[in-house]
């Protein structure tokens, strides 16, 4: 149990904080239009963006440890593929400022925003045959999920930009999360009902899959109320549910797991993560301006 625990916490926070990053990728042509715009949408979510992939560097070190059989179990070419995407995104949020050049930069641009989508895609396709897909067989609840896990990860990312852009774009990113906050709570409730409904002995991942979506469903209420804030709260809920049933489903899928004989040493380290991430969420609360510092 301590090991499904320390998971479900590690999985949760990198679904939450990358999740700013990744979400912010997916809706970043569409509030934005010109260069400036684009430029701050970057500077918007620079101080997360290696804050939250460690949180998953930490999950793959753990996992393997904690449930020595998953790795007979694992998509390794699926995971092959999303770590070409999550590579190929970062080099254009790096690599986009090293020249001026419109068409360069221009580039990067639509790079940096597709690669979100297919990456986003990838992490949708693995909860889905994690949750739902049982020996990695492709059913509707891992379609639903390939599509769910994008779309929650895209409103979070816009409710993010909502607190975090200058306020003349404000609106254009309020407007997208509103959107698609009632998509990212109709998909999560059928993708999670098409996998644990047809399940007996899933009570934890119902529980989840309730909760998961309420808190989806109260955010889209939330933001329409226009307060940004509680709304963002209450999606990384969701995702840390999601991050729930995807534990669960780990530990039914590779039983007998050894104890994790690092997890003495994570213990000590995941609170010094956990101070790291909050004061990098302090210091960086406020909007960005002309005195943001730029990271890209």
């Amino acid at each position: 149990m301590e090991a499904e625990i320390l998971l479900w916490i590690l999985l949760g926070v990198y679904f939450v904080t990358d999740g700013w990053t990744i979400g912010a990728g997916l809706v970043y042509r569409g509030v934005t239009r010109a260069a400036t715009e684009r430029r701050a949408v970057l500077t918007s979510i620079g101080p997360f963006f290696l804050g939250g992939e460690v949180w998953l560097v930490t999950v793959v070190v753990t996992l393997p440890f904690a449930y020595p059989l998953i790795e007979h179990e694992a998509p390794y070419p699926l995971i092959g593929v999303a770590l070409l995407f999550w590579v190929t995104r970062d080099v254009s949020i790096w690599f986009r400022s090293r020249l001026s050049a419109t068409r360069w930069r221009a580039a990067w641009d639509w790079s940096f925003g597709v690669t979100s989508v297919l990456f986003a895609l990838s992490w949708g396709l693995i909860v889905g045959l994690a949750v739902g897909g049982r020996s990695g067989a492709f059913s509707l609840s891992v379609i639903l999920w390939t599509l769910a896990l994008p779309v929650l990860w895209a409103a979070h990312g816009g409710l993010l930009l909502v607190l975090r852009l200058p306020l003349e774009l404000v609106p254009r990113a309020a407007a997208v999360a509103s959107r698609l906050l009632p998509w990212a709570a109709t998909l999560f409730a059928l993708a999670s009902a098409a996998a644990v409904i047809p399940r007996s002995g899933a009570l934890y991942q119902q529980i989840f899959a309730v909760l998961g979506t309420l808190a989806l469903l109260a955010a889209w209420r939330t933001a329409r109320a226009e307060r940004h804030g509680p709304a963002l709260g209450l999606s990384s809920a969701a995702l840390v549910c999601c991050a729930g049933m995807v534990v669960i489903s780990v530990a039914q899928a590779a039983p007998g797991g050894a104890a994790n004989p690092g997890a003495g040493l994570l213990l000590l380290i995941l609170p010094v993560l956990a101070v790291a991430q909050a004061w990098m969420w302090w210091a960086f609360r406020r909007r960005v301006d002309d005195r943001t510092p730029v990271f890209f």
